[in-house]
């Protein structure tokens, strides 16, 4: 039984001692897309209003990341823009955690920022190193094979 108990006890230290348990769950990374929605300068709360109910309907509309760009392409008005390798703990405490709860490729929002209306889908979350991974690399061509040999 102390050997038993012994084992479970040293597998729960080298749980914590291994490098994916001491990642804290703000530097969890996220890739997101995001779509904005402008508000007119100085809009009435009405305008407002609409346009939210508007992104509210994107929003429930989105089940990948791929349909926020082509809701944007149709949408006037819109843009969006993708945000790699976002770490979770920079971002405002209200936002990061609904785009923690949210799964893959749904979106979140209406947020209000800066004069627009916007959504953002979460298209990757990786508990990683505190850098991007490399890009690929390409694939190597073989030189032609001489025929004559």
């Amino acid at each position: 039984m102390k050997l038993v108990l012994a084992l479970a006890f040293v597998t729960a230290i080298a749980a914590l001692a291994s490098p994916a348990a001491s990642q804290l769950p703000e530097d969890i990374r996220i890739d997101v897309v995001q779509l904005l929605l402008p508000l007119p300068r100085d809009a009435a709360a009405e305008e407002i209003a609409r346009r939210a109910a508007d992104a509210k309907r994107i929003v429930d509309q989105v089940s990948h990341c791929e349909d926020l760009r082509s809701i944007a392409q149709r949408t006037p008005d819109a843009s969006v823009s993708a945000k790699d390798w976002l770490r979770v703990g920079d971002l405002p405490a209200n936002i990061a955690q609904q785009l923690m709860a949210v799964p893959i490729g749904r979106a979140v929002g209406p947020f209000a920022l800066h004069g627009t209306i916007q959504i953002v889908a979460v298209c990757s979350r990786v508990q990683g190193p505190a850098e991007p991974p490399p890009p690929p690399r390409p694939a190597r061509r073989r030189p032609p094979v001489d025929a004559k040999n």
